[in-house]
């Protein structure tokens, strides 16, 4: 279990990640799609607090299959999981493509992400 402290500090810094990507956002293509790299960095910094929280490492785990195990661990507390998986997905999509591959999103993805995150 992450101590309240360290907790704290990384909600923070996730919070700021997105604020960031906020801004990033607003810039004119090519910048701004930097908002995308802030967006997904966000989410999987959460996704290893969670994680690592629940004795677990996101090492073990592709982005997506994170996600597929927070909700595990989510529908393991008789809570309802989570239904952002579509969403997660084109985020994947969008930094895969920018990060690996060169192409970058349109201002519709980027706005797209921006509400996603928000």
């Amino acid at each position: 279990m992450v101590n309240e402290e360290i907790r704290m500090r990384r909600l923070s810094f996730a919070k700021y990640l997105v604020s960031i990507g906020d801004l990033n956002s607003e810039n004119v293509i090519p910048f701004s799609a930097t908002s995308i790299l802030n967006y997904h960095d966000a989410i999987e910094f959460l996704f290893d607090l969670i994680l690592e929280d629940n004795g677990l490492s996101s090492n073990d785990f592709s982005f997506m299959k994170c996600f597929d195990k927070i909700n595990e661990i989510i529908e393991n507390s008789n809570k309802t999981p989570s239904s952002l998986r579509g969403g997660l997905e084109k985020l994947k999509d969008r930094r895969v493509n920018l990060k690996h591959k060169g192409y970058f999103p349109s201002e519709s993805d980027i706005q797209e992400a921006k509400i996603f995150n928000s």
